[in-house]
Order: structure tokens, then C-alpha cells, then sequence
């Protein structure tokens, strides 16, 4: 019998273990009574719980913090590695069966990077939180393109807080070869990682129950008041039909039209000033009618400043940018040297005339 975990054993329960009689001692959620009365030793270990073991107080701590906080909390703690939030196969494969809600007795002898991989392609889910800190690797949270998480590879989600900084290093190696500061163009959106990305966005604004309504009601008010740059013609037909616009806009026909390279607002209706790509997920008119800022950082979900780095104004010294070729920053060693200021030159102003 070892200490472990912060747990001291007392000594109590190791004189029980050193009769000359073989007993099993498990102390977790699966408490094998039966092969203690097999054993012989069943009155002397029934007592026996994790009660009985004083913790150390900065475990104690630890527990407390993460039993009462939330989960971006959690996930600020955890190190960006499959398996370290269970720190057990055991208890990997216990949580896995939990989140997934049925058995991984295939798994049984597989290492935590086996079970992970095996399951990559949940990690995209909405409700996979667990599973993304259970496994973070696996599911991309360090990665910045083709993320098997997705729109979900944030703190709010299960990711480690950890694993920006694995994301940031590497970026500022150089050695991949996938960071630029240019647009992905927009048949590019229909690329795996891309559609991922976009699908899972759009699962989030979907989940929330009254987004429909939100929508309808921002889309009567923009139309109403001319502010999409459509003709009044086009602007009455969509009045008249808000709710079918409605529906297309949260459907899944939505996001396949942006891999298709349709780029509707509404079956046969492009974006109000015709733009693709980048400038369509990122425009004004997609936030305010999904209510979703895809180049926002901080929010807990993976922005897709990535992916369109133009178009979300990005620096080398902005979170989720690229960090080489923006703002002309050939080299990654250059991350360190202060950008110089922008500054332009004030504009001359004719005097007001005087009024008489």
C-alpha cells in the first residue's frame, strides 16, 4: 500500500493488509466487497473509506476549487496532455463511459492515447465538453487549423488553458508551415477543418432555444429600417416570408451552402453586398443576425482569426492570430520587437463658413 494522490494511508488499514491472508484493497467508485469477503478480511476492511484518510490541505484545496467553481475554471488546471485530467487509465476509461454513456470494455487495455484517438470524432460535439478535457490532444485544443474540436477548442468547452500556450509556442516556431496572414479563399470552406468549424458554430447559436425568435425579430427590424443593402422589392419579399428565412438560416442547408460556394442569406438571396468567405462569416450582418462574433477571443469558443486573419484585422500580438506575416513580421524571433506606432497624419479641415 502506497500513499498517492495527496492521500496518506493509516496505519491501521496497512496492519489489516499484513495478516497472512491475501486481501484486495479498492478505494475509488468501484468497491470490490465480494473479493474482501472471498479474502477472509471482510470485517476488517468494511469500515475502511476514503473518510478514513486525512488529505493534505493544498489537496483539499485543489478538490474544493474545482468542486465549486466552474468549468473554464477546471479547465485552467489541467495540463494539455490525453488522459492528465483523469491521471489513471482507469479513471479515463470510467469518465469516457460516463460521457459517452455506454461501455468501453474494448478499451481495456489500451493506453490513454488509444482511447482518445478512438473517440475523435465526438470531440466536435457540443455536449463532448468532458471528453475535450479528458482529451485535448487528441481532439486539436493545441492545434490552430483542422481542429477535430472545431468551434469548441475553448476554455468554456473543456479545453486546457494549457493548451493556448502549447498552440502559441509552436506557432512561434515556424516548423509547421500553416500560419500566414492571408484569407483562406472561399472554396477553402469547404475544407474538413473548415466545415467542422462552421458546423459546430452553428450547432451553438442553434442549441440556444429563443435564437430563432432573436433572429426574426433583429431581421423584421433591419429590413424594415433599409439597413441591408437589398432593394425595396427584395427587402418586402423577405418581410413577407421571415420565418422560412429564419429556418434556412439555422438549417443545416445554411452551412453546406458555404462549402457548396452559394453564399445565401436565404435560398436564392446572396449576402445584402455580395460578399464570400471570410468577409461573409465575419461581416456585420452574419454577428448581428446570429448574434456570434466569430473573430471575438475570450468568449471560451476557438475564434476563426485563423482562418481569416484579414478580414478579423489580426496582429502578430493579437491571441489566435498568426503570429508570422502580419503586419510584415517576417520572422517569428521578431514576435518580441515592439510594432511601431500607426500613426496617421491629422486631416486639414476647411474653416466653417460664418453665418450671417
Amino acid at each position: 500500500l502506497q500513499d498517492g494522490h495527496g492521500f496518506k494511508v493509516p496505519p491501521s488499514l496497512v496492519g489489516i493488509a499484513e495478516k497472512p491472508k491475501t486481501a484486495m484493497v479498492a478505494i475509488g467508485p468501484s468497491v470490490a466487497v465480494e473479493e474482501w469477503a472471498r479474502a477472509g478480511t471482510y470485517e476488517g476492511l468494511f469500515n475502511q473509506s476514503l473518510g478514513t484518510l486525512p488529505a493534505e490541505h493544498w489537496t483539499f484545496e485543489h478538490l474544493w476549487t474545482l468542486s465549486t467553481r466552474g468549468r473554464k475554471h477546471a479547465a485552467d488546471t489541467i495540463s494539455c496532455t490525453d488522459g492528465a485530467g483523469a491521471q489513471s487509465v482507469h479513471a479515463l476509461r470510467a469518465q469516457v463511459e460516463k460521457t459517452l454513456g455506454y461501455s468501453t470494455a474494448a478499451m481495456m487495455h489500451q493506453t490513454p492515447g488509444d482511447i482518445c484517438q478512438s473517440l475523435v470524432d465526438k470531440c466536435g460535439l457540443m455536449n463532448m465538453t468532458a471528453l475535450r478535457a479528458l482529451c485535448p490532444t487528441s481532439c486539436g485544443c493545441h492545434m490552430w487549423r483542422d481542429i477535430p474540436a472545431g468551434f469548441y477548442a475553448g476554455e468554456n468547452f473543456g479545453c486546457p488553458l494549457a493548451c493556448n500556450t502549447m498552440m502559441t509556442a509552436m506557432r512561434k516556431s515556424g516548423r509547421l508551415g500553416m500560419d500566414n496572414c492571408t484569407d483562406v479563399t472561399p472554396s477553402e470552406f469547404a475544407s474538413k477543418g473548415l466545415v467542422n468549424y462552421m458546423r459546430s458554430a452553428s450547432e451553438y447559436v442553434t442549441a440556444n432555444p429563443e435564437s430563432a425568435q432573436v433572429m426574426e425579430k433583429t431581421l423584421h427590424f433591419f429590413l424594415s429600417k433599409n439597413f441591408l443593402d437589398y432593394t425595396e422589392e427584395v427587402s418586402r419579399k423577405l418581410l413577407s416570408s421571415l420565418k422560412n428565412m429564419v429556418d434556412f438560416l439555422l438549417s443545416d442547408a445554411f452551412v453546406e451552402g458555404m462549402s457548396n460556394g452559394t453564399w445565401e442569406f436565404n435560398a436564392g438571396v446572396p449576402h445584402p453586398r455580395r460578399l464570400k468567405g471570410c468577409d461573409f462569416v465575419t461581416s456585420w450582418e452574419f454577428a448581428a443576425l446570429f448574434q456570434l462574433d466569430l473573430c471575438q477571443v475570450g468568449a471560451g469558443f476557438r475564434s476563426i482569426r485563423t482562418y481569416c486573419p484579414e478580414a478579423c484585422k489580426c496582429s502578430p500580438r493579437l491571441p489566435e492570430c498568426p503570429i508570422i506575416g502580419c503586419w510584415g513580421t517576417p520572422y517569428a524571433s521578431e514576435f518580441f520587437t515592439p510594432a511601431p506606432m500607426l500613426v496617421s497624419p491629422m486631416p486639414t479641415f476647411a474653416p466653417m463658413p460664418t453665418v450671417a
